[in-house]
C-alpha cells in the first residue's frame, strides 16, 4: 500500500536560466518513468512560494541540474520539506510483507516463502526441495533451508520437510521427490521414518513389512544361506586411459560380498600408469593400483590388484544392480590381451539368505523359536513343502530309511509278510501255512476282493477289477457301463441312468451321458428336448441347425427330405419342413431357404411363375430357368427334336443341343491283320452298332 507524499519549497534562488530544479511523480524507486510536477530557475523575489507545492503518491524525486556557466555572485540556493501522510492514498508493503488488492494492512509472508522486494502482492514460495518454518516476514531467500538426508519435499512452499517412509531410506540432501527414498533390500531394514540408511538385520532374520522390521522365517519355512559367485570380464579396447564397467544385477542386495579383480593390462610400468580406482554402485572401494607392465601378448597373465574387498552388507542395496567399475589414468598402446587394452576379470562372493520352504521329504518344527525343518522318520514321507507332519505308510506297506519324498517311498512287503499298523519301517512274516493278505495281515485262503495269481500272498484286487469268490485266482474287469473306484472290491458299481462307461473303469467320472442324453456324473444325465440332439458323452444338448429337426433324446438332426427347406433353428419334427413352392420343383435334402429350390431335371422356370416341362424328346438339366435351356436329348437334332436317320447318330463330342446334326457314320465291320510282323486294330473309333461281336486275333510268325 502506497503513501502520499506532500513536499512545499521554503526557500529558493538559482542562476537565471542555467540552474534549475525540477519535481516530479515517480511509479517507483528508481523512477524509470517520471512525471513532470514543476520546474524552476531564478531568482529569490522572482518565486512565488506558496505556489511551489506539490504531492504525489508513493514515489517522488527532486532534480537540481547545473550547466557550465558559473556566476561569480553566489546564490542562496534552495530548501524544502515533505511529510507523509495516509490520506486516501495506498502505500508500498515493506520487504517480508505483502497485500492483495484493497487490503488495509501488510501481513507478514509465512512459513515456506519469503519476500525481498517492496509493494509485493504476494510472497514468494521456496522451492521444492527447501523449507522454512518462520513465518515473521523472510526477506531473503537463504531462509529456505534444504532438507536433510531421509526427508524431501515435493512441492513448492513447504513449512517442514516429509520423512522416507519405514522401511525406506535417502541420504541425499535437498531431495524434491519421494522417489529419492530407496527401499531397503537384501536383509537390510529401517523401522523408523526418515532414515538416512539401513540397518542389517539380525542373524536367521529377513526384512519383512516391505523392509520396515526384520522377522524370523515363518513355519513350514528355514533359514537358508547358500554361497553364490559370478564371474565376468571387465574390458575395454581404449588406448587413453581406458575404462571399463559391468553389472552383476542377480547379486544385488546380497547381505555380504567379496570381490576379487584381476587384470591383464599392456604396456604398463610401476612408475606413472596405474589403476586410479575401483567403484562399486557409485562407491569407491579400492584405489590407486600399480599394475606391472607386461612386454608380450600372454593374455594368462592376470596381476590380482583387489583380493577379498569385503563390502558392508547394504552398502550397494537400491541401486538397483551391482556395478563394478574399473578406470585408470594412463595411455597404453601394445600388446593388447585378446584384442582389449584393459582385460579384468571380476569374481564376486556372495551370499543368498532367504526362506525357503520345507522341501518334500521334511516337516516343521519350532525349536527355541526358531522354524526348524526335520527329515520324516522311517515309515513315513511328505511330497508337498511345508508340512506340519509326514503321513505314515499305510497298512501292508514299509520305508526303512527316513527323509521319503514321495508315497513311492513306501514299498510293499513282499509275499509272505505283513504289517500290522501303518508307519511301519519293516514287514514281519507270516505264519507257515499261511498267505499275506496285501501285506496287511496273514490268512489261510484269499477272501473276496482279493487274487492269489501265482505267489504264496493276496493281492487286492486293483480300481476297475473286482473278485467276487473266496481263492480267487484272478481278478475280473468291470463290464461297459460300470466301475469299481477303490482297490479291492467284490463287485462294480452301476453308472447312473442314461450313461456308460468304458470296460475296467476305475472311477465314476468315467461314467458319460449316452447319444441324446447331456450331463456327467455328478449331475446325471437328462434327456435330451425335442429340437435337439447329443453326442456321447456331452455336457449339453445341441440345437438341430437350420434344415433339420429331432424328437426328444436324439443322436443326430434328421435332414428335411429333398423337396422341402427349413429356416429355423430348433425344429421338432418333419412338418415344420416347408415344401417348395413350385410344382415339378426340387431341393436338396437339408434346404435352408427357399432359394435353394429350382425345377427339376426336364423343366425350367422359377419358383414364383411355376415349372413348365421341356418339349417331346427334350431336356433341362435341374435348376433351368429359361426355355433356351432345354436341348435335345441324344439322338436327336435339330430345332424340334427330330430322330436321326437309320445308321446315324449324334456325335458325342459336340455340344447337346437343338442344333447337333446327325452326322455320325454308324460302323458294323471288324478288321484284323494276320501273318504280319506288326500291324493294327481299330474299333470304329467307338461307332459300335448294336449286337456288335469283333474279335482280334493275332499270330505270331513261324
Amino acid at each position: 500500500m502506497r503513501r502520499l507524499i506532500s513536499l512545499a519549497f521554503t526557500a529558493f534562488e538559482t542562476n537565471p536560466d542555467w540552474d534549475y530544479v525540477t519535481v516530479y511523480a515517480c511509479d517507483d524507486l528508481s523512477c524509470t518513468t517520471p512525471q513532470q510536477l514543476g520546474r524552476y530557475t531564478g531568482w529569490e523575489y522572482d518565486q512565488d512560494l506558496a505556489s511551489m507545492q506539490f504531492s504525489a503518491d508513493g514515489f517522488m524525486q527532486v532534480r537540481l541540474e547545473t550547466y557550465d556557466y558559473v556566476t561569480s555572485t553566489a546564490r542562496d540556493g534552495f530548501s524544502a520539506t515533505w511529510t507523509l501522510s495516509a490520506g486516501a492514498g495506498c502505500y508500498d508493503c515493506a520487504m517480508g510483507k505483502y497485500s492483495a488488492a484493497g487490503s488495509s494492512a501488510c501481513p507478514n509472508c509465512g512459513a515456506g516463502s519469503y519476500q525481498p522486494a517492496a509493494g509485493a502482492s504476494l510472497c514468494l514460495q521456496c522451492a521444492g526441495g527447501k523449507f522454512s518454518t518462520s513465518a515473521a516476514g523472510n526477506v531473503d531467500e537463504s531462509s529456505c533451508l534444504q532438507c536433510v538426508g531421509g526427508t524431501y519435499s515435493d512441492s513448492d512452499g513447504a513449512s517442514a520437510c516429509l520423512d522416507c517412509a519405514e522401511g525406506k531410506y535417502s541420504n541425499t540432501a535437498g531431495a524434491s521427490s519421494a522417489h529419492t527414498c530407496d527401499a531397503c533390500a537384501g536383509r537390510m531394514y529401517t523401522n523408523q521414518t526418515g532414515s538416512t540408511a539401513c540397518s542389517v538385520c539380525p542373524q536367521g532374520t529377513l526384512f519383512a513389512d516391505d523392509g520396515a522390521g526384520c522377522a524370523p522365517c515363518g513355519f513350514g519355512t528355514f533359514f537358508d544361506q547358500s554361497a553364490v559367485s559370478e564371474t565376468v570380464l571387465c574390458t575395454s579396447t581404449t588406448t587413453e586411459a581406458p575404462a571399463c564397467q559391468v553389472s552383476i544385477p542377480s547379486l544385488l542386495g546380497a547381505p555380504g560380498l567379496t570381490i576379487t579383480i584381476e587384470v591383464a593390462m599392456t604396456d604398463f610400468s610401476l612408475s606413472s600408469e596405474k589403476i586410479t580406482g575401483v567403484f562399486l554402485g557409485g562407491q569407491q572401494i579400492g584405489s590407486e593400483y600399480l599394475v606391472d607392465g607386461r612386454a608380450d601378448d600372454d593374455c594368462a597373465r592376470m596381476d590380482k590388484i583387489l583380493d577379498v574387498v569385503e563390502v558392508p552388507p547394504g552398502s550397494v542395496s537400491g541401486a538397483g544392480e551391482l556395478v563394478v567399475r574399473i578406470e585408470t589414468s594412463s595411455s597404453v598402446d601394445a600388446y593388447p590381451c585378446e584384442g582389449y587394452y584393459l582385460y579384468a576379470r571380476v569374481t564376486v562372493l556372495g551370499q543368498i539368505e532367504q526362506c525357503t520352504p520345507c522341501p518334500p521329504g521334511t516337516y516343521s518344527v519350532t525349536a527355541n523359536g526358531v522354524n526348524l525343518c526335520q527329515d520324516c522318520a522311517a515309515g513315513t514321507y511328505s511330497e508337498t513343502n511345508s508340512v506340519s507332519e509326514c503321513s505314515d505308510c499305510l497298512m501292508g506297506k514299509y520305508s526303512s530309511s527316513g527323509g521319503g519324498d514321495s508315497v513311492d517311498s513306501c514299498l510293499w512287503c513282499q509275499a509272505g509278510e505283513y504289517t500290522e499298523e501303518a508307519g511301519s519301517s519293516a514287514c514281519s512274516s507270516c505264519p507257515s501255512g499261511t498267505l499275506s493278505l496285501g501285506g496287511t495281515g496273514c490268512v489261510e485262503d484269499c477272501p473276496t476282493g482279493y487274487y492269489q495269481g501265482d505267489t504264496q500272498a493276496c493281492w487286492r484286487c486293483e480300481a476297475g477289477k473286482f473278485s467276487a469268490y473266496n481263492g480267487s485266482s484272478t481278478c475280473s474287469v468291470c463290464e461297459a457301463g460300470t466301475y469299481s473306484s477303490t482297490s479291492g472290491s467284490t463287485g462294480c458299481m452301476s453308472c447312473q441312468a442314461n450313461a456308460t462307461s468304458p470296460s475296467a473303469s476305475a472311477s465314476a467320472s468315467a461314467c458319460v451321458c449316452v447319444e441324446g442324453y447331456a450331463g456327467n456324473h455328478l449331475l446325471g444325465c437328462a434327456k435330451c428336448l425335442a429340437g435337439q440332439y447329443s453326442d456321447l458323452a456331452s455336457e449339453s444338448c445341441i440345437e438341430c441347425p437350420e434344415g433339420s429337426f429331432a424328437g426328444t433324446a436324439s443322436s443326430v438332426c434328421t435332414l428335411c427330405p429333398e423337396g422341402k427347406y427349413l429356416p429355423v433353428t430348433g425344429s421338432t419334427s418333419e412338418s415344420a419342413c416347408v415344401p417348395c413352392p413350385a410344382q415339378n420343383s426340387i431341393s436338396p435334402a437339408g434346404s435352408i431357404a427357399e432359394t435353394d429350390c429350382a425345377c427339376q431335371t426336364g423343366y425350367y422356370g422359377n419358383m414364383a411363375l411355376g415349372c413348365e416341362e421341356c418339349g417331346e424328346n427334350m431336356y433341362a438339366p435341374d435348376g433351368a430357368t429359361l426355355e433356351s435351356d432345354c436341348i435335345c436329348l441324344p439322338g436327336y437334332t435339330g430345332n424340334l427334336c427330330e430322330a436321326c436317320a437309320a445308321g446315324k447318330f449324334t456325335d458325342p463330342s459336340s455340344p447337346l443341343s437343338g442344333s447337333v446334326s446327325c452326322s455320325g457314320q454308324c460302323s458294323y465291320e471288324c478288321s484284323a491283320v494276320a501273318d504280319a510282323t506288326s500291324g493294327a486294330i481299330t474299333d470304329g473309333y467307338g461307332n459300335y452298332g448294336a449286337d456288335l461281336d469283333c474279335k482280334w486275333t493275332i499270330q505270331a510268325n513261324g
